[in-house]
């Protein structure tokens, strides 16, 4: 009966914590609560925090530690896009030049299939299916080569057997199928558009959450980036330079001083002389 009293024991399971006992880490869901992140999305990324909290490897644990960091910068303003977890790990990578993230199809598949894990079986349950999971197509210090076709072998697998459940004479099977093909070509593009944002993320030198800021040099690959796109017909064209919003925050989310354009030049007006 008083087993689990608090008037005895020191907590309610009736046991005595240990003097060495960490606090547990739930720094996702303090951010979910902070409205930074959407629940389901911090409940999928806390059980991969759990399974490399006691990593030994330092830029594993370097990686890990500043993405929490980044995501809190893109969801300053309350800014809370679904996307902005993806682009944390992204920058992330660049900030650790460590290995680039999967891509947002992936990445974002894999959260939601977490976070509704977690709901159901527990954070310690799926940490332990999820870890690997996350090692095997995400691991920071993976051989970039190796988690490419990693990946695309998942892509591939997915357009074949969609398009093979396609030709299906069942029309609920075959709308599936299509379905999964597509996303297959999704995840392709994704991957490759990843690929690009880490390298111009990684052209730079950013500065990390720890030491002072390094010297930042902006290499051409960077307009690229922060480029806007191109306006419709009849519209008034912004300079070549001028950073689309999207490109202004992410890279002021990872450290780099957007690009300001150039003032036009002004424009001499010849005057002409009255003639007498």
């Amino acid at each position: 009966m008083v087993r689990n009293s608090p008037l005895f024991y020191r907590d309610v399971d009736g046991l005595i914590p240990h003097p060495n006992q960490k606090p547990k880490d739930e720094v996702y869901h303090d951010l979910a609560k902070e409205g930074v992140v959407h629940p389901l999305q911090a409940a999928g990324m806390q059980p991969i925090r759990q399974y490399f909290a006691d990593s030994q490897d330092p830029s594993t644990l370097a990686y890990r530690k500043e993405i929490p960091i980044a995501l809190a910068q893109l969801g300053e303003g309350g800014n809370t896009a679904f996307t902005n977890t993806h682009q944390a790990h992204v920058i992330a990578a660049a900030r650790t030049q460590t290995a680039s993230p999967s891509g947002a199809v992936l990445y974002h598949s894999g959260e939601i299939i977490s976070g509704v894990m977690n709901t159901v079986v527990g954070e310690q349950t799926t940490s332990r299916i999820m870890g690997p999971m996350s090692v095997a197509f995400n691991s920071p210090v993976e051989d970039p080569k190796v988690l490419a076709d990693r990946r695309d072998a998942v892509a591939k697998g997915l357009k074949n057997v969609g398009k093979l459940a396609s030709f299906s004479r069942r029309p609920t099977l075959s709308a599936v199928g299509t379905m999964v093909e597509a996303v297959g070509r999704f995840m392709e593009v994704s991957e490759a558009q990843t690929k690009m944002q880490y390298r111009q993320l990684s052209s730079v030198r950013a500065p990390t959450a720890e030491g002072p800021p390094t010297v930042i040099t902006r290499s051409s690959t960077m307009l690229t980036l922060t480029t806007a796109q191109s306006p419709p017909a009849g519209s008034v064209e912004p300079p070549s330079n001028s950073p689309s919003p999207l490109a202004v925050r992410l890279l002021e989310a990872a450290g780099f001083d957007t690009p300001v354009p150039a003032a036009a030049p002004a424009k001499l007006v010849r005057k002409r002389s009255r003639s007498s």
